[in-house]
């Protein structure tokens, strides 16, 4: 198709890590690689320029403060509506895609709509992740604040021309929640050329690690929805394998204190490595040393790590949560377990670490499905949706 001058808009790309934000960032990236021009619209951390390139990828930061109880991880940016235009202008946008519905975004899909650009709107996002934090007496308001936040989505999501949905899950979601403008489910992918096994032997000297262990690994943030305290906990019950099995932990967040002492209370902390956030690199080579990958989850669109593990053929365990887009991804490539069950979680762990003939067959039913999400696919998929949006009054 013909290049294009396209607007990624999301708040913290490059400075933050969760999937949202990773999705912008490969999304841009390989729209470029087909030749289209794109910048990206994002806040300004104090340690950032105005304006830089990364990866080849113009990007403009604007002024931004620290979202409450982030710990100063997370900035969302404030700009006037005059500041937006003046890029869009400036760099002769034709579409702006935004990623989420903040403040950044909201004021860029007004300026579109006055410049008569095109507006796709990308759903990353679910009320649920922040109402698990409400304290448990309060617990009965989620409800409200739930539906609540999602009329005020709604809103907001009317301006685009299109929603872009990573999973059927998704789109219902939207669909339940009154939102009529057109959707189309198009995957976060993957890319499974960067994502795919290799020989571990450097990789497992690299991290010390024994031949005789097996990993069990999580990716994620370390957050309340991230419910990586019930993994910590299943570990009472394997102690029957502790000699061969070891968790990595890779993220860093609001929890991260409270489970390494809850790994110490328990006794188990010397089964456990906490990794913090890793490069690219480094965390290709712990989905490569892997032998299990767990996602126990409350709350997930699509679960991009999910993805990311299966391009390397790995098995996995996830939390069968009614707010979980990632349960739908698992076959007979692993298991689902009880969120709020250890117990379960662990009985699930220990087939799969004492059965090699069935940890072969998840493996390979893994491998059978890794093309499925190759983000090359993904960016096709979009590209057609840019350019059905483009071809409509």
């Amino acid at each position: 198709m013909k290049p294009l001058n396209i607007a990624i808009v999301c708040d913290a790309i490059t400075d933050f890590t969760a999937g949202s934000f990773i999705s912008a960032l490969r999304f841009s990236e390989g729209l470029a690689d087909k030749g289209h021009k794109v910048i990206i619209i994002t806040s300004r951390y104090p340690h950032t320029p105005v304006e830089d390139d990364y990866k080849g990828l113009k990007i403009y930061r604007l002024r931004a403060f620290p979202v409450p109880k982030s710990s100063k991880r997370l900035y969302f940016a404030y700009p006037s509506q005059k500041e937006i235009r003046s890029i869009l202008l400036k760099d002769d946008i034709q579409i702006v895609h935004f990623m989420l519905p903040t403040p950044l975004c909201v004021s860029a899909a007004k300026s579109a709509k006055k410049l008569g650009l095109k507006v796709i709107a990308h759903s990353h996002t679910q009320p649920e992740n922040w109402t698990t934090y409400i304290p448990r007496p309060f617990s009965f308001i989620k409800g409200g604040l739930v539906n609540l936040s999602y009329r005020y989505i709604r809103r907001i999501y009317e301006m685009a021309d299109a929603i872009i949905c990573p999973t059927e899950f998704s789109e219902m979601l939207l669909r339940s929640k009154g939102f009529k403008t057109k959707t189309y489910v198009i995957s976060n992918g993957v890319d499974i050329n960067k994502f795919q096994r290799h020989n571990t032997h450097d990789d497992m000297q690299r991290y010390h690690i024994d031949r005789k262990k097996k990993i069990l690994l999580f990716v994620g943030r370390l957050d309340p929805e991230k419910n990586v305290s019930v993994l910590i906990q299943s570990l009472r019950y394997l102690e029957k394998i502790s000699d061969i099995l070891e968790i990595f932990i890779v993220g860093d967040g609001s929890e991260r204190e409270r489970l390494e002492m809850l790994a110490k209370t328990l006794g188990v902390d010397g089964q456990i490595r906490f990794l913090g956030k890793l490069t690219d690199s480094e965390l290709q080579s712990i989905y490569n040393i892997c032998h299990v990958f767990v996602l126990p989850s409350f709350v997930e669109l699509e679960g991009m790590v999910v993805l990311e593990a299966i391009s390397y053929n790995k098995p996995i365990l996830i939390a069968d949560s009614p707010d979980s887009a990632s349960r739908f991804i698992v076959g007979r490539n692993g298991f689902l377990f009880d969120p709020h069950n250890p117990k379960d979680l662990a009985a699930k762990i220990k087939r799969l670490f004492t059965d090699e003939k069935l940890y072969k067959l998840m493996s390979e039913e893994s491998h059978k499905m890794r093309n499925r999400f190759d983000i090359k696919k993904s960016i096709t998929k979009l590209e057609k949706v840019y350019s059905k949006v483009l071809s409509t009054d």
